[in-house]
């Protein structure tokens, strides 16, 4: 009897020892990183394979590898311990229910994507002890609605934040000096933001598609705003940029509430593209050092009735102006030397168009469609008119051919337009060929650019224009008289396109640098007064053969 109650003892003993050592496993396991569904090496995390939903990753761990989270669809809380500091790239690559994640103080490193993808993911504190948030780490975290912390953070990666649409709070650290091209891009719930002071660049498709950011303040030493920057940004309303900001193609593009820029002073190029569907904007003063606009920059803002063009303004770009339905007046300066193709095309109010200047070619499409144009004065440089460059225009009952011209392409004017000119000119035979109506008349005059009635001095530049592949070296040589208390200016437009170096005795070398169109400008002042200045167009082309036109470009002043 005794003996079998004695087995029954021991039974039930081992049965009890047996259930403590199988439910410690689990707590051991944890501690220790011995459970079957953390993967360990040394004390990386390399791979987690379990499907719990909130997981508490074991104490002792120092660094979680890359992907070790990867695609896991279960997983809704993490708690990761004091002591981990680094977290790897992808560890947490599309865990698409993943709510609730902590970033330990210890924390010094984050991978690349290490939260990309997780939709869910609500809320980020991150600790100081980070100094960068790296390459897309939460780009696609579409429910992320804050950022806190990061007061050590000194870079922002490319695309970090892209598509986080529902980020609403954050600000950008204040010892931020870098931001990667889209850092936050497709942050749609974003209102404002503050570049700061120490950032010098501010990359493409920065702030791209942040439809309800209004307000933007940028440093006072940003040298450069990227391609695209703000783009489709539609309820940006007012922008000031400050000084010394070269600009990228683009950069406010689609920013339909956009109503006033402060653009930098002595900026020379309005790049492709950079107002293109404005619609808000109503006029624009561009400074008087603009040499260049793009093709495309102020395309189908229909809002813009006004647009003061500076004197120094030596090309225009195709669909520069196209589809700016409001706009009324184009008094174009006379030291414009290219105009693009359909550069005013549908501009539907455009009633009068002027021109002085060195012009010699109207292109192809220019004042197409523009159906309340009644008077376009050319310029009596002008040599070329291009394909159905009036075509449409309809209110254009006459229109006065310069004796210059020796081409006219087809369709240039609607067959109801006559055309006026000398006898036996060019004009009158292009329109009997063409079946318009021809009136022998003289040259309207035209109000000339004011000019004091001594001359007193002169700018003689011996080219044109000149071709050249990036690596040639082209000279430059000027003559100028009555410089008393004057003094000539000579840079280039685009730096990054064609160089410009004095080499003494009126004598200027140009380096092509790459490809593009630049303007070496030559500019006489008195004081802070510009009296005349002058241009020579660059091209550069890869391979391109050397050819340009070698003559007296002049300039004289009082």
């Amino acid at each position: 009897m005794k003996r079998k109650k004695l087995g029954k003892f021991w039974t039930a003993v081992l049965t009890v020892f047996a259930a403590a050592v199988f439910f410690a496993v689990p707590a051991w396991a944890a501690e220790t990183g011995a459970d079957p569904a953390f993967e360990m090496d040394g004390s990386t995390l390399v791979k987690y394979s379990g499907s719990a939903t909130h997981v508490q990753i074991p104490d002792g761990v120092t660094a979680i590898g890359d992907r070790a989270f990867a695609g896991n669809t279960t997983l809704s809380a993490v708690s990761i311990p004091e002591g981990v500091t680094e977290i790897g790239q992808e560890s947490f690559y599309r865990c698409a229910n993943l709510r609730i994640l902590n970033l330990p103080e210890s924390t010094v490193s984050v991978g690349s994507r290490a939260f990309a993808g997780c939709g869910r993911l609500l809320d980020i504190n991150l600790p100081e002890s980070i100094a960068e948030i790296p390459d897309g780490a939460f780009s696609g975290c579409s429910g992320l609605r804050s950022v806190s912390g990061g007061e050590g953070v000194r870079r922002i990666g490319t695309e970090a934040f892209w598509g986080c649409s529902s980020l609403s709070g954050f600000s950008i650290p204040a010892g931020v000096t870098e931001i990667g091209q889209g850092a936050f891009s497709g942050c749609s719930s974003l209102t404002a933001a503050v570049v700061p002071e120490g950032v010098s660049v501010l990359p493409d498709r920065a702030f791209q598609s942040c439809t309800r950011l209004s307000e933007i303040t940028l440093p006072q030493g940003l040298a450069q705003i990227g391609g695209s920057a703000f783009a489709d940004c539609v309820s940006l309303r007012s922008v000031d940029i400050p000084d010394g900001a070269q600009l990228g193609e683009g950069i406010f593009s689609g920013c339909t509430a956009l109503e006033t820029v402060s653009l930098p002073r002595n900026i020379t190029a309005i790049p492709a593209r950079t107002f293109s569907y404005c619609t808000s904007l109503r006029e624009f003063i561009l400074p008087e050092s603009v040499t260049e606009i793009g093709q495309g920059a102020f395309r189908s803002c229909r809002s813009l009735a006004s647009v003061e063009f500076p004197a120094a303004l030596v090309s225009i770009g195709d669909q520069a102006f196209e589809g700016c339905t409001a706009l009324r007046t184009a008094v174009i300066p006379g030291n414009l030397h290219t105009l693009g193709t359909q550069a005013f095309a549908g501009c539907t109010a455009l009633e009068t168009v002027r021109f002085s200047g060195y012009l010699a070619e109207l292109p192809a499409e220019c004042f197409a469609g523009d159906t309340a144009l009644r008077s376009a004065v050319l310029p009596a440089s002008l040599a070329a008119i291009g394909e159905r460059a009036f075509d449409g225009c309809t209110a254009l009952t006459e229109v006065y051919i310069p004796q210059t011209v020796t081409s006219i392409g087809d369709g240039a004017f609607p067959q109801s337009t006559v055309l006026t000119g000398a006898e036996n000119s060019y004009a009158q035979t292009y329109a009997q060929s063409s079946g318009l109506a021809f009136r022998a008349a003289e040259a309207p005059s035209v109000p000339e650019q004011p000019v004091e009635p001594a001359v007193q001095g002169s700018l003689a530049i011996d080219t044109e224009w000149h071709r050249m592949a990036p690596g040639d070296l082209y000279d430059i040589a000027v003559s100028v008289s009555g410089m008393d208390g004057r003094e000539l200016r000579v840079y280039s437009s685009r730096d990054g396109i064609a160089q410009v170096t004095p080499l003494g005795n009126g004598r200027y070398r140009v380096a092509g640098r790459a490809a593009g169109t630049a303007y070496i400008m030559f500019e006489v002042y008195e004081g802070d007064t510009q009296i005349t200045h002058a241009s020579v167009r660059i091209e550069v082309a890869p391979g391109a053969d050397r050819a340009g036109e070698r003559g007296n470009n002049v300039s004289y002043f009082g």
